[in-house]
C-alpha cells in the first residue's frame, strides 16, 4: 500500500532496511523484502513527499496562542549539507538543505533543497519568507550569518514581519561595520539608507551619516537602473526595531 511506503520511511531509525521493515509490518509472513520495498519506493516521485510535507504544515498551522510569543510566530532558519549515496558511482553527491523551524510548535514549516554546487542560502531564505507575505499573524525570523544580506532583511520587512539576524563582527566588512557600534552589549535603533549611487556627493554624505550605504549587490527594492541626473534614491531599512 502506498501509505505504508510513506509511513515506514518517515518512521525509519537508521537501521538496515530489513530491520526497519520487520517491526513496522509486525513480523508478518507477508512483510515485503528489502528488494520489493526499494522497487516500490522508486515509483514515488519527489513531489509526493513535498505534497505530504505541505499537507502536514497546513494541518498544523492554526495560530493557536500557545504557539505565539507576544503575538509573534518564531521561525528559525539554518542551512546544512547532506550526503546522499548514489548507486551510479558519482563521487559528488552533496546537497544543501535550508530549513525553517517553528520554535514554539517544534515542527518544520518549510525547506529548500539544492545541489551543493547551486545552493544559495540567501535566495532560499527569500523563497521561504515570500510564502508568508499575506500572513495575518506576524513572524520573527531568526537567521545565522549565512543569511546576512540587505536583500533578505528587506524582504522580511516588506512582507510585514521582523527579523533577528546574526551578523559578522563589527571589524569585518559586514552590515555592522562602520556604524560606530560598541564592542559590548548595546541596544540601538538604526535605519540604514541604501543607495546604488556612489558619487562624490554620496561619499560626502557618508562622512556625517554612517547609516548611508552604497550597495552594488542584490536588493530587489532598489533598481540597478537609475537616472544619473536625478536625485539619489534611497531605500530605508530599519535593522533594530521590534
Amino acid at each position: 500500500m502506498p501509505q505504508d511506503i510513506f509511513k515506514s520511511i518517515l518512521l525509519m531509525e537508521n537501521k538496515s532496511l530489513s530491520h526497519e521493515l520487520l517491526p513496522y509490518f509486525e513480523y508478518k509472513k507477508d512483510t515485503p523484502t528489502p528488494s520489493a520495498f526499494v522497487q516500490a519506493r522508486a515509483k514515488i516521485k519527489p513531489e509526493g513527499f513535498e505534497a505530504l510535507f505541505d499537507g502536514f504544515v497546513s494541518e498544523t498551522t492554526d495560530n493557536n496562542a500557545k504557539y505565539l510569543h507576544k503575538g509573534y510566530r518564531i521561525f528559525a532558519v539554518d542551512g546544512s549539507d547532506s550526503y546522499f549515496p548514489n548507486p551510479n558511482g558519482r563521487q559528488y553527491n552533496l546537497f544543501h538543505i535550508d530549513a525553517m523551524y517553528d520554535l514554539l510548535r517544534r515542527t518544520y514549516s518549510d525547506v529548500v533543497i539544492k545541489k551543493k554546487r547551486t545552493e544559495n542560502e540567501r535566495a532560499a531564505f527569500i523563497v521561504m519568507v515570500e510564502k508568508h507575505r499575506s500572513d495575518k499573524v506576524p513572524i520573527i525570523f531568526i537567521a545565522d550569518r549565512g543569511y546576512e544580506s540587505y536583500n533578505d532583511m528587506a524582504q522580511v520587512t516588506e512582507c510585514g514581519h521582523k527579523f533577528m539576524t546574526r551578523v559578522k563582527d563589527i571589524d569585518s566588512q559586514g552590515i555592522a561595520s562602520d556604524l560606530g557600534l560598541p564592542d559590548t552589549f548595546f541596544d540601538r535603533s538604526l535605519v540604514l539608507k541604501l543607495t546604488r549611487r556612489g558619487t562624490n556627493e554620496i561619499k560626502k554624505m557618508k562622512r556625517t551619516d554612517v547609516c548611508i550605504r552604497h550597495i552594488m549587490g542584490e536588493l530587489d527594492y532598489l533598481s540597478k537602473d537609475y537616472d544619473r541626473k536625478a536625485p539619489a534614491q534611497f531605500y530605508e531599512l530599519p535593522v533594530s526595531q521590534l
